[in-house]
């Protein structure tokens, strides 16, 4: 009797609906967990190519710093060789600033 009974409720179209309702959510929460998951590793690795894209921009910003410096002091030379200079910049460190005929 009792298996007649459950092969009743097995046979019923919305128990036979409710099943497979529930076996749909529980595939589609599955889904959503390996997505959740990819998403989060992705969300890892893309913040950390942050991290490192900051690293070398402050990196670039320090050597652009370090070349317009020297940009600065080889233009520096050039004018004060065109102006007869016998000394570079670097031998002349007091003249940085001065004028030729030695003013400020």
């Amino acid at each position: 009797m009792a298996g007649a009974q459950q092969d009743l409720i097995d046979s019923d179209p919305a128990v036979v609906r409710a099943r497979a309702e529930l076996e749909a959510a529980q595939q589609a929460a599955h889904e959503a967990e390996e997505k959740l998951e990819a998403t989060t590793e992705q969300k890892t690795q893309v913040e950390a190519d942050i991290a490192q894209h900051q690293q070398h921009i402050a990196e670039l910003d320090q050597q652009r710093a370090q070349l317009a410096e020297y940009f600065l002091g080889y233009r520096f030379w050039q004018f004060a060789n065109e102006r007869g200079a016998t000394r570079s910049p670097i031998e002349t460190p007091h003249l940085v600033g001065e004028d030729c005929s030695g003013n400020r």
